[in-house]
């Protein structure tokens, strides 16, 4: 999602699977911040 430049998208937080694991290392990864700088 993020690598495709998506800027909002709809995860699923009732279900801990794949995409919500990759969301999670991606916000901690980030510093607990929701943006993401482009190159």
């Amino acid at each position: 999602m993020w690598n495709c430049g998506v800027q909002m998208c709809a995860l699923n937080y009732q279900t801990p699977d794949r995409a919500m694991q990759l969301n999670q290392a991606r916000f901690l990864q980030n510093g607990r911040c929701g943006y993401v700088l482009r190159p």
